[in-house]
């Protein structure tokens, strides 16, 4: 069989694809995949075809930003509601048809693979009448959001002579969902038309572990461990710095990721209980830790929840603010809005989380769910069944 898998540029959307493709290519599959063109380096060492597809994701987000100024003055879930369907369904995935059309005509896939945000491919698929499952990065878009994505991108359907389908497309087959459904709310979750599948295969993919000064400071140090990060699209926030400096004052081991576009020197007047790295294996972090301090991000949500550690959510953007409404939901967490967002208030709070069991008892529930939830395997024995039958 063979599987072109789509996805757009951000690392958050590509990474948590990527067990699944792995998998496919261990059975013996062809694997090949699509995505921004800047995303490309980030599978150079898969051994996967690859097809650059559309706009890098840094010109993607300049046209939105040129196109929709009243963006800059949005903040919270407001600003969130606003950039989904406009950059995804407005200039990500009209950038996108030609080369999807090519990479389809090139490579003749079996089955795609794509994520919730790739909103060209399910036209694509439908117009060569290949056979597409949708793969989600974290919790389900909202129906809103898709709506409004479709407002954006419906006629290219319409010039298709398609009409546009109200869910985008995405779940016109199979939905291979990540996030346990206890996150999830009922018209989140579907079970009659979603194949949960294991976060855990993305969050101990091979990477190196940590550097040994600080492995043997997380081995070592009866100190608490907490992790801060904020990801690599929102690590040059001052809300990064501000929660750096009320973990400090704590009796613990703090370690900071900024990413590559992160400045390091931001952090560099903290005291020395305060690690900062540019990156890190989060798995290999996350075994040690007792607290998560994150903006919210899905790949670092579903990391601590498969780990079975409790979080403090300070919420920016994207999806940010439903994570941390799913995590508190479930008692395995805080959350601190953006107008509370003070050393004071993340001391506290991670304070409160370090020193109360019943955040950890509730996060390790996650961690059992997760662990309980079906393999890549499974996932690929199941689809390679359904294709053989279609």
């Amino acid at each position: 069989m063979r599987v072109l898998f789509c996805s757009t540029g951000g690392a958050g959307h590509l990474r948590p694809m990527v067990p699944l493709a792995l998998a496919f290519q261990l059975r013996g599959h062809g694997v090949a995949w699509a995505t921004s063109p800047d995303a490309l380096l980030e599978l150079a060492q898969t051994g996967f075809e690859l097809f650059p597809a559309g706009l890098a994701m840094d010109d993607a987000r300049r046209i939105y930003h040129q196109r929709c100024p009243e963006a800059a003055s949005l903040h919270g879930e407001e600003h969130a509601g606003h950039t989904f369907p406009r950059l995804f369904g407005g200039v990500v995935a009209p950038a996108m048809i030609a080369d999807l059309e090519a990479a389809l005509d090139l490579y003749a896939p079996d089955l795609v693979v794509l994520e919730p945000a790739a909103l060209a491919m399910p036209l694509v698929c439908q117009r060569h009448d290949v056979k597409y499952v949708t793969h989600g990065y974290g919790l389900k878009p909202p129906q809103s959001h898709l709506n409004a994505a479709m407002r954006e991108f419906a006629p290219h359907w319409q010039m298709a002579g398609i009409e546009p389908p109200q869910d985008a497309g995405l779940y016109r087959d199979l939905y291979i969902d990540i996030a346990p459904p206890s996150l999830q709310t009922v018209q989140e979750f579907m079970p009659d038309s979603s194949q949960l599948l294991s976060p855990c295969a993305f969050q101990s993919m091979c990477e190196p572990d940590l550097p040994s000064k600080l492995l043997h400071a997380m081995i070592c140090s009866r100190q608490p461990k907490i992790y801060l990060t904020f990801g690599t699209v929102f690590n040059q926030l001052e809300a990064l710095r501000t929660a750096a400096i009320g973990l400090a004052r704590l009796d613990a081991v703090v370690v900071a990721t900024v990413g590559g576009s992160g400045n390091m020197d931001d952090f560099s007047s903290l005291p020395e209980n305060v690690h900062v790295e540019r990156y890190l294996n989060q798995a290999a972090l996350l075994k040690h830790c007792s607290a998560v301090v994150s903006h919210g991000g899905a790949g670092t949500v579903l990391g601590a929840a498969a780990y079975g550690v409790p979080q403090l959510i300070l919420p920016q953007a994207a999806d940010h603010f439903r994570n941390a409404r799913a995590v508190a939901n479930v008692g395995a967490g805080l959350v601190i809005g953006h107008d509370r967002c003070t050393p004071d208030a993340i001391e506290s709070s991670a304070l409160c989380l370090l020193t109360t069991r019943a955040y950890a008892t509730a996060a390790q529930c996650l961690a059992d769910e997760i662990r309980l939830m079906p393999t890549v395997d499974d996932v690929v024995t199941r689809l390679e069944k359904s294709q053989s039958v279609h």
